[in-house]
């Protein structure tokens, strides 16, 4: 008997613990922010922000392209600059490597010259309460393993919006400054 119960701890404690090993907290962003720069008198600026305030998928670093001209790998709480002509643009949004394919979409925008935009892209989350489903695990001594718990948080949407300066800076200052490159084009 003593045997039996030992098992069945250790088995419970090894669960809790790989379940507590999945969950991970990000890294404090070391924020970087270069301040709001007016465009060249022909061009728009668009500052595209990743706002560091929805901790769900934190550790996926997507790709953002823009005209499929301009790349950026936008990490938790990083934001990039990017000089566009004016006219239409096309952001098209992807998972980077490893990431999660709530990380797809696109956002067609307009901008025109001399101004300033801040688009701001994260993902958003919603809470379920569900019911706690179990499957039993076989063996001398059953117990029941939880499948899902009572409650828990998923990604349901990527979210891309235009917002203005004075909701964009406080973002903005505790962000860090990630260039853009040259996207890659497929042949």
């Amino acid at each position: 008997m003593f045997v039996e119960n030992t098992t069945a701890r250790a088995t419970l404690a090894l669960l809790t613990l790989l379940v507590a090993a999945c969950r991970s907290t990000p890294t404090p962003v070391a924020a970087d922010f270069r301040g709001i720069h007016a465009p060249p008198g022909d061009k728009a600026e668009l500052y595209l922000l990743r706002p560091a305030f929805n901790e769900l998928a934190h550790a996926d670093v997507p790709m953002f392209d823009v005209d499929a001209t301009t790349s950026v790998a936008l990490a938790f709480g990083a934001y990039a600059e990017l000089e566009l002509a004016p006219g239409d643009h096309r952001l098209v949004v992807r998972p980077g490597l490893h990431g999660a394919d709530i990380w797809n979409g696109e956002f067609g925008f307009s901008v025109a010259a001399g101004q300033t935009y801040f688009l701001a892209v994260w993902n958003g989350v919603d809470f379920a309460a569900t019911a706690p489903q179990f499957v039993p695990i076989p063996g001398r001594l059953p117990f029941l393993f939880p499948m899902r718990p009572i409650g828990f948080t998923k990604n349901t949407a990527l979210r891309m919006e235009l917002v203005n300066q004075d909701d964009a800076l406080p973002v903005l200052r505790q962000s860090r400054y990630t260039a853009p490159a040259a996207a890659a084009t497929s042949k």
